[in-house]
């Protein structure tokens, strides 16, 4: 609308010289005689009205600038894609409040550390459960067994807290029904292949462990 009023606008100040010259072109303007007087008046008073009308219609900075902004924020959201990272698991959390937790954090700093396994071990299975013999001439301690960890660090099965000693050059079976879940799930031999086995202990006071795949 402040488009039709500018031009309004524009036509009165165009006119005003031309009427003051020749105020009978614009008789239809005047009441009576046509002077010079009246022409001037008039476009004088068409000119302040046009110019006041414009104002009031013409858009104001502060109209766009939320059309503006709106539509640079939706720029950003269509530009703008943040993935979630997933969070790392900590293998030592269930262990959370209890007695076994520091010697867990001490066995996970040592494995970081380690390069290679290095415990030596023979591991068998049977019907009745896991047999590992501690080929070493010395004892191991703080044993932590576990099955499928590997492939899930969320659920699997364990034969836990650190607890566990295998005496050197000595077989040790296991039952199949001490190695269990988290929720107390048992492992099944007759139907599970055990997979990942981890064998991770202490010897002379440093970390090792044997990994079968």
């Amino acid at each position: 609308m402040s488009d039709v009023f500018i031009v309004f606008f524009l036509l009165s100040l165009l006119c005003l010289p031309v009427a003051l010259i020749k105020p009978s072109l614009f008789r239809f303007l005047q009441r009576g005689q046509p002077t010079r007087l009246k022409a001037g008046v008039t476009f004088i008073g068409l000119i302040v009205l046009f110019f006041i009308l414009f104002a009031v219609t013409y858009p104001s900075p502060s109209n766009k600038e939320p059309s503006t902004k709106s539509s640079t924020d939706q720029q950003k959201k269509n530009t703008t894609s943040v993935k979630p990272t997933a969070e790392p698991t900590d293998p030592c959390a269930k262990y959370a409040g209890t007695d076994q937790m520091q010697s867990c954090v001490q066995m996970e700093n040592a494995l970081e550390k380690a390069s290679e396994p290095n415990l030596n071990a023979t591991v068998t299975y049977s019907i009745q459960g896991i047999t590992i013999k501690n080929n070493d001439s010395i004892e191991w301690n703080s044993c932590d067994i576990t099955i499928g960890a590997d492939n899930n660090p969320n659920d699997f099965y364990e034969l836990g807290g650190f607890n566990n000693t295998f005496p050197a050059y000595t077989p040790t079976t296991i039952a199949w029904g001490d190695i269990t879940k988290s929720d107390g799930t048992r492992f099944d031999y007759a139907s599970t292949q055990p997979r990942d086995l981890e064998i991770d202990c202490t010897v002379n006071g440093k970390a090792e462990k044997k990994i079968i795949n």
